[in-house]
């Protein structure tokens, strides 16, 4: 015998097939309506941590943040701002096109370079990125010296001394990875062991506490060397927002103009 025959009787006899109808309605709507709750909580809990690590970001770049102030006012303190002008730069592959830049252009943080380099996970990584050195005479036809963004660079797999420094750094600024250090292209001297000087560009890091390294650029070995360096002169010095002088040696009117860069075309 159904136990449950009595009760399914009782409630014949109570209620109307109309009204049992919708009751089963209201069940199928509260069924429902539990469903969309569920939903909704396992929303709020993703937004609550979604929220958690977005906090954690903010904090963790307003540090960033007041470290960069922190190397700037180190630099600000010793050494003078200037502003340093590439003048125009024909676009590769574009003749008729070329553009008015500055010094900075050259390492400013990229998505597409974030977004190619995304598996990389620090500052050693990028050094094992490989960039063929080819001197601009042979690339680009006789061409003294032609600065190659980083995302030509990372398309030919191949530059001097000034595009493999540029790339490196722009790689590293694209994927956030200054953390108690700022990253710098810097141009000036290489000393070798018979006292020769030769123009050379190379990325410079300069850490929380104002100790200064060299990363030699056209090697793939990730190497931080101490400077001041018998082997290295800084003369200038920038990132993506500003620039500095900071050796006595002037390349005349344009700091660039050392590399002929206002009189050549690609």
């Amino acid at each position: 015998m159904n136990p449950f025959k009595k009760i399914y009787e009782w409630l014949d006899n109570y209620f109307s097939s109309d009204e049992l109808e919708r009751i089963a309605d209201l069940n199928r709507i509260i069924k429902a309506l539990r469903e969309q709750l569920e939903v909704q909580n396992e929303k709020i809990a993703r937004l609550t941590r979604d929220n958690g690590e977005l906090v954690e970001r903010i904090i963790e770049l307003e540090g960033l943040i007041k470290q960069k102030e922190g190397v700037y006012k180190h630099l600000d303190k010793e050494y003078k701002r200037v502003w340093i002008r590439y003048g125009k730069r024909w676009l590769l592959g574009k003749k008729n096109e070329s553009l008015l830049l500055m010094a900075n252009d050259f390492v400013r943080p990229s998505r597409t370079l974030a977004y190619r380099y995304r598996k990389l996970k620090s500052l050693k990584d990028v050094w094992t990125i490989r960039i063929r050195y080819v001197r601009d005479n042979y690339q680009y036809n006789g061409c003294l010296d032609v600065w190659q963004f980083p995302e030509e660079t990372s398309q030919l797999g191949a530059g001097d001394c000034d595009d493999s420094t540029a790339f490196r750094v722009a790689v590293a600024k694209s994927l956030g990875l200054e953390k108690d250090f700022g990253l710098f292209m810097a141009v000036g001297f290489y000393i070798n062991s018979k006292g020769q000087r030769f123009g050379h560009a190379f990325p410079v890091m300069i850490t929380s506490n104002g100790e200064w390294y060299i990363l030699e650029a056209t090697s793939n070995k990730y190497s931080p060397v101490r400077y001041p360096n018998k082997h290295y002169e800084i003369h200038y010095l920038w990132d993506e927002n500003y620039a500095w002088q900071i050796g006595k040696y002037k390349f005349g009117g344009q700091v660039l103009e050392w590399f002929d860069l206002n009189k050549r075309r690609v």
